[in-house]
């Protein structure tokens, strides 16, 4: 992902660097920082698994502000701001960590435009609540 798109992107999302440590046996990095387990801000969290070509979200949430980190493999994630109308999309890779933070009326998606299943772990700010979420395709 180049700068500007990184930037355009920011304008809609946030997106976070999140730190990877590395060695001979692998790699490590925190999605869910310490303070915000904590302060007990987290009261949802959930492991997405998405198939070669799929698409997953395609949403909004009305009150909910969700955090999002690619832990396995690579997406193009789409983004719009529904009060604004701005779009942005950028393709994130799990060898590259950071979180997306999704504040209430952005609506996102997610394709997985790798070659084997990919992953991503969300959490967000409140309780998992169905009737917070609304249809909204953003990648058709």
């Amino acid at each position: 992902m180049t700068n500007d798109e990184r930037e355009r992107f920011a304008q809609v999302a946030r997106v976070d660097d999140v730190e990877m440590l590395s060695d001979e046996r692998g790699s490590l990095f925190e999605p869910v920082p310490d303070d915000e387990l904590g302060q007990g801000r987290i009261f949802h969290v959930h492991l997405v698994e998405c198939k070669p070509g799929q698409t997953r979200a395609n949403h909004v949430h009305r009150a909910q502000t969700e955090v999002l980190c690619v832990v396995g493999g690579r997406f193009r994630v789409v983004v719009r701001d529904l009060s604004s109308g701005e779009q942005a999309e950028c393709v994130f890779d799990a060898s590259e960590p950071v979180k997306i933070t999704m504040l209430p009326g952005v609506a996102h998606a997610f394709e997985n435009v790798g070659d084997s299943d990919a992953h991503i772990l969300g959490y967000s700010d409140r309780r998992f609540d169905a009737s917070d979420i609304e249809p909204c395709a953003v990648i058709t």
